[in-house]
This record gives C-alpha cells, structure tokens and sequence, in this order.
C-alpha cells in the first residue's frame, strides 16, 4: 500500500470537519474517529505526496491561474465523527483504521475510502490523470453502445431513481418536456425518479455523453457509488434533435419474491419510549412506520434531527437525540436522552442509524418536493426566517421588508457550523459575513445545502418535477 502525508491538527485533539455532517463540529480525541479519503484527493495528491510538494503545486497552480479555490476534502483527507461517516456510507472498519494510521503516522493511504459492502481498491495512474479539472467533478465511465433501438432508454428490473436528459437547442416549454420525460419509458411514470434537464444552445458537445455524465457527477455525487447502477443512451427526439438519456437506478431488485418481502425489503429499529417501553420504527422500500403512522417517501415535506449536550464545568450533564419526519398530514417522531452518560452510547447508535437511511431515503424526496413547491407551483417556502422563490432567497430586516439574493448571484454553498446553518450573502459582497443562519433544531433546516444547491441549478437550466 502506498500512503501520501498529511498534517495532524495543531492543537492535539481534532474536529469532525465534514461539512455534509449535522453535528456540532464533534471533537474527536487523538487516535480515533474516521478518516475520509476520496476519489478526488487521490487524484490531487496523485503528484505531491509531501506536505511541501502539496504547497508547491498550490502556489503553481495559483500563478497559471490567477486564483486557485480547492475543495474540501482535495488537498487532504476529511476527519469525520460516526454519524458524517455513516451518512457517507463509508466502511467504519476501513475508516477507522485509516484514521487511526493517521494520527500514529501522519500517513493516509493512497486509495479512495471504501463504502460498505465495497473493496479496497487501488488507486491508479489511469485513474488519476482520468479526474477533470474541477475538483468537485468525478470521473464516471461511459457505458458502451447497447444496441437497442435509438428511441427506446435503458430498462432493467431495478428502481428507476433519477433520470437527466441533455437535449440539443434551447430550453423548450416545460409542458414539452414533462411530455418528453413520460414518453420515454413506463419506468418514468411508474417509479417516481427525480428529473433533471438540460440544453446545450446552438452548441452540442463533442463527447455528449462524457458532458452529461460529469454533469450528474457534479450535482449529484452521491449516485457515482456501487450503490447505483448509471445507463445511458444516445437517442433522437420526434423533431430530430439530439438527446442523451442518463438513467439512474437503485442497485437492488425492483421485483421482489413475495414470499418473504419483509425480510428482503425492511429495516426494523427499535428505539425507547416513554420510561421503560420501546417502540419500532420500520423502513421498507416505499415508507417509513412507527406501527401506527405511516409516511410514504414520496410523501415527505420536512425531516429533522439533532442531538444535543449539556456540560456544567466540562462534566457531561446530558445527552438528548432527536429525530422527526413528516408529511402534510402526520408525523413520526423519536425523542430520546440519557443522563449522566448512563445508556447514551445505545441511544446515539440508534439515531445514528435513523440519521444514516434517512439520509438516503427520506431527505432527497424532501427536497423534490419543496422544489416543486418552489418552481411548478411558485410557491415561497419558508424555512425559520429564509424564503425561498423562483428568484432567489431572502432575510426578514430589522425594520421590516426582506433583502434579497438572487440565485444568480449566490455566493457559496451552506454549510453546517456549531449546530447552525450558515448562509451566505451575494458574490457582490465585500464582505464573508454570513447572510443567515438556521439553528440545526428547526425542521428541514438539515436540507437547506442540499436544496439551495438545486435551486441554483434549477435557476439556471430549469427544473421538470418527477412524473
């Protein structure tokens, strides 16, 4: 195994610093905690394997450029605390033991983080001279040619998740393309994906499948795992234009044995309740239970979760962990704490686990739907005091009226700081004071990055909603 260098924090114990991780910036004690090392760091690093070659291809990069702004993540691995890990996905026992080098070592291993159920794979010269130039941007593989007719897209016996359609000319009307979206298979209207579209103008890309693909890529990362199985075609419209279809599936079977669904498609936690009872919250493919409520997935307009701790004189007091989603109509919700210490460490496993296929399952739809909300129906949603619209978002004043960024001028991607949600102002700021921030308590305050993100990228090529 080959390992690259990387700085231990300065001040003895380290931070959680994974900004897609809901906790409170957890302090993680030398020696433990998970270390995060991804596809797009190995690539950076591919040729600066010293702390001082590092700050030497910076500077370079810096002088050809004029600016140079480095992801998170890029340059050196992510520190994260057990829930940011399992919100990842990443094996903890691969994890673990990186960290763990880490801080004995101050070497990372020159290979990509495994997710569960992966191996450990390598990281090769191919792979890295393979990575585009923009560092958020994953190298995807096209599929080959699969010789099925030029108006028919992928159909497999899985679940249809997502699908993005790249289409020659401008935008058409968004009548044209819900039409185009349920035209192309049953799949489309009958498992609900999420839809993305875009045009390309007067200009077709030379390689339009590698565009679409870097593109889905992009804005969403999380499909370029072995969790999904990614189609494409290459297909023509009814009025001659060019297409690319990118299908997204879930990698499980859509069509399960009937004999025996539970066991292959539920997930049964049970959790305290009241003072000595217990409750099961059950999550199957399409709905998540307690036993007497039921919420679909596709149902689901907010979520919440947060875990708190109560400290008098660095002495732990208390430990509290929330857990709540809901739809127009009912709401489920896990309510648990500990005193003292006493049970806490079964009660952060269960939220975690509640946090992690949340996450997954829930929390995507959530954001579907108040997109919806914002670009079909033109809606203005709130969440705490931030409005957002089809234009942008906005802040109550002091005296009253609202100050407005528009979506073309946002400045940086929400993260999560200190229990909070830090929003920034416009690009025209001259200053980085944040615009905003949400306490981590407030429902759907846990989806704002992710659904700023897509309002930004509604704004600018357009949203078609799920069938």
């Amino acid at each position: 195994m080959e390992y690259f260098q990387s700085p231990l924090p300065r001040y003895g114990d380290g931070f959680c610093s994974d900004w897609e991780c809901p906790c409170n910036e957890t302090r993680i004690p030398v020696g433990e905690g998970y270390l995060y090392i991804s596809r797009e760091c190995c690539a950076f690093r591919w040729d600066c394997r010293t702390t001082d070659e590092v700050h030497t291809k910076a500077e370079r990069l810096s002088r050809e450029s004029g600016a140079t702004i480095i992801g998170p993540g890029i340059a050196v691995p992510i520190l994260v605390c057990e829930v940011g890990a399992r919100k990842r996905g990443l094996d903890l026992e691969f994890a673990a033991r990186d960290a763990k080098h880490w801080w004995a070592t101050q070497q990372v291993p020159f290979r990509p983080t495994p997710r569960v159920g992966e191996p450990e794979v390598a990281f090769t010269s191919q792979a890295a001279t393979s990575q585009t130039s923009d560092p958020f941007v994953l190298e995807v593989r096209a599929l080959p040619p699969s010789g099925r007719p030029s108006s028919q897209a992928a159909r497999l016996n899985k679940p249809l998740v997502h699908l993005l359609v790249l289409k020659e000319g401008i935008a058409p009307p968004l009548s044209d393309l819900k039409e185009l979206f349920e035209s192309l298979e049953t799949d489309v209207r009958a498992d609900s994906p999420t839809m993305v579209s875009l045009t390309t103008g007067n200009t077709w890309p030379e390689t339009p499948v590698d565009f679409a693909l870097a593109s889905l890529a992009r804005d969403r990362p999380e499909y370029v795992s072995k969790e999904y199985d990614v189609r494409t075609d290459e297909l023509r419209h009814k009025d001659g234009t060019r297409m690319v279809i990118v299908k997204v599936f879930a990698n499980r079977p859509k069509i399960v044995n009937p004999t025996a669904p539970a066991q292959q498609n539920t997930l049964a936690i049970e959790v305290p309740h009241n003072i000595f009872g217990t409750k099961t919250i059950v999550f199957t493919q399409d709905y998540v239970t307690d036993g007497k409520r039921k919420i679909f997935y596709r149902d689901a307009t907010k979520i919440y979760y947060y875990a708190l701790r109560v400290t008098t004189n660095f002495i732990f007091i208390s430990h509290s962990y929330d857990f709540k989603v809901g739809s127009a109509d009912q709401e489920i919700d896990v309510s648990m704490s500990s005193e003292f210490n006493i049970g806490n460490a079964k009660r952060k496993e269960i939220w975690q686990k509640l946090v992690g296929i949340a996450s997954q399952v829930i929390q995507p739809r959530v954001v579907e739907n108040l997109l919806r909300r914002i670009f079909v129906n033109g809606e203005a949603v709130r969440i705490q005091d931030l409005e957002l619209t089809r234009e942008g978002y906005s802040r109550g004043k002091l005296f009253g009226g609202r100050e407005q960024v528009l979506w073309t001028d946002a400045k940086f991607a929400p993260k999560f700081h200190v229990g909070n949600v830090i929003i920034w102002g416009d690009k025209h700021s001259k200053t980085d004071e944040y615009f905003h921030k949400i306490p981590m308590d407030t429902p759907n305050a846990v989806v704002v990055p992710e659904l700023m993100k897509a309002c930004v990228n509604a704004a600018s090529r357009g949203y078609i909603p799920p069938a």
